[in-house]
């Protein structure tokens, strides 16, 4: 596997676009024909060797690697790529993974807003912290415009808005979330095994929503169904009773979102009537 290191060559003050650094770009390209890329500082348009130092130990494999040392100024890291291998070794800024078809991501800091936004297919791996609208469409877009394929691992926590639009795909968080994971999803799966600042699931159709933790707030616009005793997502299992709410009955969802019991006990009203049993694995 050919191997790219590329490192800026100053720090930087305002936001860089750098979506020519994927592996659909620069395989099968001579270092003289990569430092020609363009990347946007700014408003200016420049070569990709203008601002950074490119160099390459070759191997004998057809599939690229880059390995990236970043800042939150480095935006649209690996846009629409579809093959290869990006490895972020620092922060990485917004739009990482934008549209992203494949292949594969490791961040190893955290990462900005928008992360995985509009993706297809492929793995982004976060071992930090996310921000804001995780595997999301964009604004004003319809539902059903975010992550559509794929699979995004946050090993820390995420902002708001996860997953907003998503009709496919799997976003998993180990950490906590900011307000409303699921908001107008239309399908896809979000699991989140801390908890999440409120209002999960809202206007969702379809799709699924596991919060492990502590929920302050539901909508009144989700019916409970039944009460698993337990749950389980890949090797993490969910311990405690889990209530299974059925919504976003204001669009008309049938979205399941499945909620702690012991650990929002304001939810015992709407269980005390639900029989407790079975098993879910997701």
């Amino acid at each position: 596997m050919p191997r790219y290191f590329i490192q800026p060559k100053k720090e930087f003050h305002v936001p860089v676009d750098a979506r020519s650094m994927s592996p659909d770009n620069i395989k099968g390209k001579s270092i003289k024909e990569i430092l020609e890329l363009p990347v946007w500082e700014g408003n200016s348009r420049l070569r990709l060797g203008e601002i950074f130092e490119v160099s390459c130990s070759p191997e004998p494999e057809d599939t690229v690697e880059l390995i990236i040392d970043s800042s939150n100024k480095i935006r649209y890291v690996g846009y629409k790529m579809s093959e290869g291998r990006i490895i972020i070794e620092g922060e990485a800024g917004c739009f990482l993974g934008y549209k992203m078809k494949g292949g594969m991501m490791i961040v190893r800091g955290n990462a900005d807003s928008w992360l995985g936004s509009k993706m297809k297919d492929g793995i982004i791996e976060v071992f930090g912290n996310a921000g804001d609208h995780l595997g999301s469409k964009l604004p004003g877009e319809k539902p059903g415009k975010g992550m559509s394929g794929g699979e995004i691992i946050v090993h820390g926590s995420a902002g708001s808005y996860i997953g907003e639009g998503m009709s496919g795909g799997r976003i998993i968080v180990e950490g906590s979330s900011g307000i409303m994971p699921g908001y107008s999803m239309i399908g896809g799966s979000i699991f989140i095994r801390g908890g999440c600042n409120g209002l999960p699931g809202a206007r969702m159709v379809k799709g699924k929503i596991v919060i492990g933790g502590v929920v302050p707030r539901i909508l009144p616009s989700f019916h409970p169904d039944s009460v698993l005793s337990k749950g389980k997502v890949g090797k993490w299992a969910v311990t405690g009773r889990i209530l299974l709410l059925i919504g976003d009955s204001v669009v008309g969802g049938r979205g399941r979102l499945y909620l702690n019991l012991d650990l929002n006990k304001y939810l015992e009203e709407l269980a005390e009537l639900l029989e407790v049993g079975g098993v879910e694995a997701w």
